[in-house]
């Protein structure tokens, strides 16, 4: 919590009339005028500062007015603070957090690309990674929920001791409420504001260490109407001082409609640029200029910033405008009074309790006085029994235990509606705090906690403009701090890291004999190497040729679009969920997205099950996959397969002649055929076998049954006989047909049956044929 100073706790009556001062003067017109101004600000907006470091301190836990302190502390009467603010803001603070926006970089000139705009927006992204900004946003959302204010930044600063290389920084502002903003600016990123006052405040003692050179005493000599605003008696305010100066700017129009300004640069580039058809126009504009000041003292000289806007920018809660006056505020504003209440009420019903008798047993003298020390420490003793006297004064009875305190039925009630009232004031009730309800199903819970996210949705909005100029100043910043030939690190969507080489100069011959000058080419075609991510680009034109860079980011106009919603997590998590939805209603698009489900996830493997899962997939996707990876790392994107199309097959390895391959398959082919037609064979030949088998167990019957007299009749053996040569022709025929030669000829004496013989080649019983 930020701590009130004590020159804005105990303002001066608003009534006092200014005496006039004899005071010395400042020292010059640059002191006078930043001097004026920060008063202009200051009192413009004192109010609603005044406001806020009490909200801070109130939602700190000092939520007793000073009389109640001096009357309960005097009658030592209970002062509990039970502080429930806090979980209200944290609550409006997490949907911040799970709903920050994503910014998209778009190009809108002619010499912008698509491919730079994704460079830019990889590099806002590491800034903002490295920088670790989630610090500075969340200081800044906190005092915005809080009390209405909040105040993040952007700076330049070494990318390490040891390189003269910049890099950009998003950094926090510890006191957000002190910032001082030009009164005339109304747009909430203040971007059209001409100056701003970031104070700082500092003991004597570490103001005198900080800055020997700053005469210490002179503050009490000026004019008392700013020094009561830049010192006191026990701080010395430093304040980092931003204008806008007003400048005349020279633009050039070009042909393929960018914008390039030529401010300061030398007459013949702006007459080479009207030689090159481009329109040159004057028009008013500004520089904007840092400088670090106390009152009369000039701590760091006026340097200009080399962006176009003031790199400090605003969060801002909510604001009442009535007329010329804005009331701003936070979460805690309306809810203190709540708070108060309920802090008042839990501290009268735990009096009423506390003053409750003690004593829990009731009776004469006479029935303690012969086990005084026992019955003296039965609230403290499990006793196995207690002893009394008895008194004929009280009729002989037992000591009686009082009943408990019970609380009363009105203060609870009171404490309560208190509670109730928290909720009212800040639109945040118990389903979003994660209590309870009546609901049961999933949509019901998610839409009362929408209710409350709905009434605090002002909140998210206001942060998302400040994180918004936040990109906007480092897109600003970008072109000057990254200026030359250098490695930049970029962080993609999905949180991988990568290294590109940005402004590289791209030559067809020899580098030039002197290194500051960018390497000329001509017309030729610039190869494509492994880190080209990008279009060459041109600069200006000069007499010595055109100079050409691959990633150049220091030509082009773009803008920042804001894609509001979850943050990158939320959304991975959103996706995983949304992909396990789509794959149980639709199981067949299962083959087709399980990559990129597993790509999702944060096993630790999980970028290796999603290479072998890739190749798996159907030819298409796998055309898609490699075209965007193409495209990723700037290399000829392959064509894609016409639809139905079969998917090309890889080269088969070099062989032997086409012909040597034909005889060689035809060779194999009659192989197989001859080994199929003697398997069909042998299998003829064993079924033919076990035919002859058979009949000639049926003549041995026959033989045997002639010689024991059994009659059979003659017509009926002869059937039978042209059946089984019938069954003996066909068996035949049909092994020379496998064999594709004729079959083995059998005598047909071997086969004849006699008259007599029994059974039929079909395996029909005896019986059977005796009955035929």
């Amino acid at each position: 919590m930020a701590k009130k100073p004590t020159h804005i706790l105990k303002p001066p009556p608003a009534d006092e009339p200014v005496r006039p001062s004899a005071s010395k003067e400042l020292p010059d017109d640059f002191h006078k005028l930043a001097a004026e101004r920060a008063d202009e600000a200051y009192q413009a907006d004192r109010h609603n500062i005044e406001a806020a470091y009490e909200d801070l301190t109130f939602l700190g836990g000092d939520q007793w007015p000073d009389y109640a302190k001096v009357q309960r502390e005097a009658e030592d009467r209970p002062m509990l603070t039970e502080n429930r603010l806090p979980q209200f803001v944290q609550q409006v603070t997490g949907d911040i957090d799970l709903n920050k926006p994503s910014t998209k970089i778009v190009p809108i000139d002619g010499r912008a690309t698509e491919d730079v705009a994704n460079i830019l927006k990889g590099m806002i992204r590491y800034v903002k990674n490295r920088s670790e900004a989630e610090a500075a946003f969340g200081i800044g959302a906190d005092q915005q929920v809080a009390c209405g204010m909040g105040h993040m930044r952007v700076g330049i600063e070494y990318a390490d001791e040891t390189t003269f290389n910049s890099e950009c920084r998003v950094m926090q502002i510890d006191d957000g409420v002190s910032v001082l903003w030009d009164p005339n600016s109304k747009l909430p990123t203040r971007e059209d504001a001409e100056y701003c006052f970031v104070p700082v405040d500092m003991s004597h003692a570490a103001f005198k260490r900080k800055h020997p050179d700053a005469p210490f005493g002179d503050f009490n000599s000026y004019d008392s109407r700013y020094s009561s605003f830049w010192y006191g008696s026990d701080f010395v305010r430093v304040a980092e001082y931003w204008e806008k100066r007003p400048v005349k700017r020279t633009l050039a129009l070009h042909a393929d409609g960018a914008v390039e300004d030529l401010t300061d640069r030398p007459d013949t580039e702006i007459a080479e640029a009207r030689a090159a058809g481009a329109e040159i126009r004057k028009r008013d504009g500004f520089k904007v200029f840092r400088s670090l000041i106390t009152l009369g003292h000039t701590l760091e000289e006026p340097e200009e910033w080399p962006g176009r806007m003031i790199p400090i920018v605003p969060l801002i809660g909510k604001e009442i405008r009535i007329g010329r006056k804005t009331i701003r505020y936070g979460i805690v504003r309306f809810a203190k009074d709540p708070q108060r209440r309920f802090n008042f009420f839990t501290s009268a019903e735990a009096e009423v309790l506390g003053l409750a008798p003690k004593a829990p047993w009731i009776g004469t003298k006479k029935n303690f006085q012969d086990a005084e020390d026992k019955w003296g420490s039965a609230n403290t003793v499990n006793h196995p029994y207690l002893e009394y006297t008895p008194d004929p004064l009280n009729g002989g009875q037992a000591p009686q235990r009082v009943a408990p305190p019970i609380g009363s039925s009105g203060l609870s009630d009171a404490v309560d509606r208190a509670d109730l009232g928290m909720k009212a004031t800040t639109g945040i009730y118990d389903a979003s705090l994660g209590s309870r309800s009546n609901e049961t199903s999933g949509v019901a819970i998610q839409a009362r906690e929408a209710q409350g996210d709905t009434g605090n949705i002002r909140y998210i909005k206001n942060f998302m403009l400040g994180e918004r100029q936040i990109d906007r100043i480092l897109l600003d910043l970008i072109p000057r701090v990254y200026d030359t030939e250098r490695m930049v690190q970029v962080l993609d969507d999905d949180g991988s890291l990568s290294t590109i080489t940005i402004n590289q100069a791209v030559a067809t011959g020899e580098l030039d004999a002197d290194p500051d000058e960018p390497i000329e080419v001509g017309d030729e075609p610039v190869d494509e190497g492994d880190e080209f991510m990008g279009s060459p680009t041109e600069r200006r034109a000069d007499a010595e040729g055109v100079k050409r860079y691959i990633n150049d980011v220091t030509i082009g106009s773009y803008g920042v679009v804001v894609e509001n919603g979850p943050s990158y997590s939320t959304r991975r998590d959103e996706a995983k969920a949304g992909m396990e939805a789509l794959m149980k209603a639709v199981p067949n698009v299962v083959p087709l997205i399980l990559d990129l489900y597993v790509k999702a996830q944060d096993w630790p493997l999980a970028q290796d099950m999603v290479e072998r899962i890739r190749a798996t997939l159907p030819p298409a996707i796998q055309a898609i996959i490699a075209r965007e990876k193409a495209k990723a790392e700037g290399k000829q994107a392959p064509d894609m397969p016409a639809p139905g199309a079969q998917p090309a097959q890889p080269a088969a390895p070099q062989g032997p002649p086409p012909e040597v391959v034909q005889a060689e398959m035809a060779k194999l082919g009659a192989e197989v055929a001859k080994a199929q037609a003697g398997a069909q064979t042998a299998e003829a030949n064993a079924r033919k076998a076990e035919i002859d088998l058979r009949i000639r167990e049926l003549e041995l019957q026959a033989e045997l049954r002639a010689g024991t007299g059994v009659d059979h009749t003659a017509n009926s053996i002869a059937a039978l006989v042209e059946e089984v040569a019938r069954i003996h022709g066909m068996v035949n025929g049909l092994v020379e047909m496998m064999a594709g030669e004729p079959a083995e000829t059998v005598e047909p004496a071997e086969h004849e049956l006699e008259p007599g013989s029994a059974e039929l080649a079909t395996g029909e019983p005896q019986d059977a044929v005796a009955e035929a």
